[in-house]
């Protein structure tokens, strides 16, 4: 799937237009010049393995990858400053992410359930870790806080059951 086009994409509430092809979408291309990823835009792409964004994104919005059990290979744009609440929640398949200095919040429930992740590395430059951003990922060993960091939501870590380093 390829998306072009300038500006913010639309915000999804229940069915992007293409969630009728939503099993068979194995990659997305998002062309440059597109500013946000909308809500809910990805939902539900259990197939979707890959992702391709480009610098001119400073947003992704609410549960845009909500469910992509699948996703292994996603590099965020340096330009982005915010990840919002349910972005990667149950993206089991991500087992690292660099979250680009310049991404001032982590959103509620952001990595909630990527049981894939190993650690991870918060940069100085975010100030807020939402409630639950990394609820139930059960394979996170290891988490650096950068000290730019001054509100972690409650229960930011629960059921993190393999952390053993917390910096």
């Amino acid at each position: 799937l390829t998306l072009e086009g300038s500006g913010a994409m639309a915000d999804y509430g229940a069915e992007a237009p293409w969630y009728d092809y939503s099993a068979n979408i194995l990659a997305v291309v998002i062309e440059d010049g597109v500013t946000r990823i909308g809500n809910s835009a990805f939902r539900y792409c259990t197939a979707l393995k890959s992702i391709t964004v480009p610098d001119s994104v400073t947003s992704i919005g609410n549960g845009a990858f909500y469910s992509c059990y699948k996703l292994n290979n996603i590099v965020l744009p340096e330009n982005l400053t915010v990840i919002e609440d349910y972005t990667f929640y149950s993206c089991s398949g991500i087992t690292e992410i660099k979250i680009p200095e310049g991404v001032t919040r982590i959103g509620e429930h952001a990595f909630d359930n990527c049981d894939g992740l190993k650690s991870f590395t918060v940069p100085n430059s975010v100030t807020d870790i939402g409630y639950s951003a990394f609820t139930g990922c059960n394979n996170l060993a290891e988490i650096v806080i950068g000290n730019g960091v001054t509100n972690i939501g409650s229960y930011a870590f629960s059921k993190c059951s393999s952390l053993t380093k917390l910096v």
